[in-house]
């Protein structure tokens, strides 16, 4: 299956499966609280079978991005890590403001958000 680089995909099918949904936590479409699609909602999206679907769910819960149990719906966790896309943020700062990421990472509830200036060299 070719990705968007145009190269196939290698990983296995509960992995990608697995990273869709990751992608839909993260970027906030399943928002903390929300219930993942039923188990057979998943199976008849990704067309994968029943194990498959357990297996991606499972690499969810072992990275702590959801909770469930057998008999109960899978939710995504309340308190979970922020990923900030800095590129989104990369407009300049005016001098004396904090960059733009940061202020977008405070705003999220991120505290103390700070970035530390290591090196400056001529290349």
């Amino acid at each position: 299956m070719p990705t968007d680089t145009g190269f196939p995909d290698r990983r296995s099918l509960h992995e990608r499966i697995a990273s869709d949904l990751r992608d839909e936590i993260m970027s906030g479409d399943l928002p903390p609280g929300a219930k993942l699609p039923s188990t057979t909602q998943l199976k008849a999206r990704f067309d994968a079978s029943n194990a498959t679907i357990q297996k991606a769910l499972q690499l969810l819960k072992d990275e702590q991005l959801v909770i469930g149990r057998a008999g109960a719906a899978v939710t995504v966790r309340e308190h979970r890590q922020r990923t900030m896309r800095p590129a989104s943020y990369m407009a300049p700062a005016r001098a004396g403001e904090a960059y733009r990421w940061l202020t977008e990472a405070t705003k999220h509830g991120a505290r103390a958000a700070r970035s530390t200036l290591l090196d400056v060299a001529e290349v």
